[in-house]
């Protein structure tokens, strides 16, 4: 009871203290207004605007999310106030994860985050980077069906068997260095050894 306590008063001082669109009176502890989001979603989130007006915020759970429902509140916050509903919000998983927010998936919207959004697009998705990587998305595509004709070959595909998975595991790595280096692929070709010495050393 002191702990509903406690963090209903906090919520309460919290809320006063802040300018907040209005919001459904009937949050609950914990989990706020989440009992209040049922299907149809567009129709509950209608509902509220009509009776809170067109912008109004929900607590869901410990997040607090603002919902702008008519045309020019979406137009106010994606055109003319668009970079500061950029930013992300921080988390206790993003700090250690996302080296202190320095990563593209955790930063916030700020000039890093443009270098970093530039360095990706540069040297990552460029149509060059993605066709030196077409030999490894062509190998893992070999990979996946073959284990899938691994896998539905009994009984007419009706009934899956297991696969042993290191050694095709083993054969894409291989595969994938081969053709960096030579160009070519080692596996797929009849009468050619397995190199059990690369395999003494995967393992």
């Amino acid at each position: 009871m002191v702990l509903l306590f406690h963090t209903r008063t906090r919520s309460r001082s919290a809320a006063g203290s802040s300018k907040l669109p209005p919001s459904p009176p009937a949050a609950r502890p914990f989990f706020g207004h989440l009992h209040l989001l049922e299907n149809p979603l567009h129709r509950i989130l209608h509902k509220i605007s009509l009776k809170h007006g067109p912008i109004f915020s929900l607590r869901l759970g410990s997040r607090l999310a603002v919902v702008a429902s008519s045309p020019a509140a979406v137009e106010e916050c994606f055109t003319k106030n668009d970079a500061i509903f950029a930013k992300r919000p921080h988390s206790t998983l993003h700090k250690p994860l996302g080296y202190n927010y320095t990563a593209i998936v955790s930063a916030s919207y700020s000039d890093h985050w443009h270098n970093l959004r530039r360095l990706c697009s540069v040297e990552i998705f460029s149509p060059a980077c993605l066709n030196r990587c077409l030999p490894i998305r062509e190998e893992v595509k070999r990979l996946l069906s073959s284990l899938y004709k691994m896998s539905s070959s009994c009984c007419g595909g009706f009934t899956f068997t297991k696969v042993q998975l290191r050694s095709k595991v083993h054969e894409l790595t291989f595969n994938n260095i081969t053709r960096m280096v030579a160009a070519k692929r080692y596996y797929g070709k009849v009468g050619i050894p397995k190199p059990f010495f690369f395999f003494f050393l995967l393992k």
